[in-house]
């Protein structure tokens, strides 16, 4: 289906309503250039509502720019970071390690991390087998 809108730090998706995808067991939650522009409450909300909408078997696909374990991936990436917080404090380009740590914590793990064009990364989070469910 076309992609829908909705408030990511939301505790209800609105999912199963008219015109939006069915609430559980979906394939894909895809997330673009949209952590870094966003309040920290956003990227804790995608992860909690990937691990309440997700199939066993899908994935959390998140792109845009993001550091490694405290580093930026480029200067270009560091000087965008700077921008950012200074237009909003609530902004600013993410860390890998921070965003699986919040995944892991409910319920899901990050899998791999793919380089894209422009400093970009694909980040892919799949639910975590061994770990117990959070319905938060």
């Amino acid at each position: 289906m076309a992609p829908v809108g909705l408030d990511a730090a939301a505790a209800d998706w609105g999912l199963d309503r008219p015109g939006m995808p069915p609430a559980t067991d979906l394939a894909a939650i895809v997330c673009v250039n949209v952590l870094h522009i966003a309040p920290w409450a956003v990227t804790e909300g995608l992860v909690a509502g990937a691990r309440r909408h997700l199939a066993p078997d899908g994935r959390l696909i998140v792109y845009g720019p993001f550091a490694r374990d405290g580093a930026h991936t480029a200067p270009s990436n560091a000087d965008f970071d700077r921008a950012l917080r200074r237009q909003n404090p609530d902004w600013g380009v993410r860390d890998t390690a921070d965003i699986d740590r919040v995944a892991r914590g409910h319920g899901l793990r990050l899998e791999e991390v793919v380089k894209m064009p422009a400093n970009n990364l694909m980040l892919l989070l799949k639910i975590d087998t061994e770990a117990p469910a959070d319905t938060t």
